[in-house]
């Protein structure tokens, strides 16, 4: 079962698009984190119950900085917590997901893995494992 945890937000320059998110309502949930395995900065806004993860590249060698030139500041991704990344995968494959990245250990989430897929019906999908987060 998975349940929806985040949407993934592409930005360029991460402090314009923090204060930006701010101006709007939004506060920072927690510090930035540099994953340096993507080599991108994060940092989570919350408002209410939604919350977004900006993600920016943080060098031109960033696997993801390809992606941010297409789509400029975007959302790109959604996240689902599982309790159970392998079933869950199992589940996305039956259902035509393909993987973009195997299971990986991810700083913003105090090395609890993900794994990313696509589908041609709504794009990319980001699973969590549930166990080793709080939020």
């Amino acid at each position: 079962m998975m349940e929806f945890h985040h949407i993934g937000y592409m930005v360029a320059d991460m402090d314009a698009a923090r204060d930006e998110f701010t101006a709007l309502g939004f506060r920072q949930d927690g510090a930035e984190v540099h994953d340096a395995l993507r080599e991108v900065r994060i940092a989570f806004m919350r408002m209410g119950g939604v919350l977004i993860e900006l993600v920016c590249p943080a060098s031109p060698g960033s696997p993801v900085a390809p992606l941010q030139k297409k789509l400029k500041n975007a959302p790109y991704h959604m996240c689902f917590r599982a309790d159970d990344l392998e079933s869950a995968q199992r589940e996305l494959f039956a259902r035509g997901y393909v993987p973009v990245r195997p299971p990986e250990p991810a700083a913003a989430f105090d090395g609890a893995r993900v794994a990313f897929y696509m589908h041609g019906g709504i794009g990319m999908v980001e699973v969590l494992e549930k166990s080793l987060i709080k939020t």
